[in-house]
């Protein structure tokens, strides 16, 4: 199983030098934020996605409509 491209061990080996580097504090909130970051990414992606696909329908069904005048 990989995650991003990257292994269990290279997994692990990232979390130690964060570990090492932030400190178990500074990890905790660094990985808060980062997930707070991800999760506000994909509602935006969901969103636009939305956007997008309504609007494909809409201009879909208006050219239905044009075909059939």
């Amino acid at each position: 199983m990989s995650i991003f491209g990257l292994g269990p061990l290279e997994i692990l080996v990232v979390c130690a030098v964060a570990l090492i580097v932030l400190g178990p504090k500074k990890m905790v909130e660094t990985a808060s934020t980062l997930g707070q970051s991800f999760r506000e990414f994909q509602r935006s992606l969901t969103e636009m996605t939305g956007r997008a696909d309504a609007a494909l329908r809409e201009d879909y069904l208006r050219e239905q409509g044009k075909e059939q005048s």
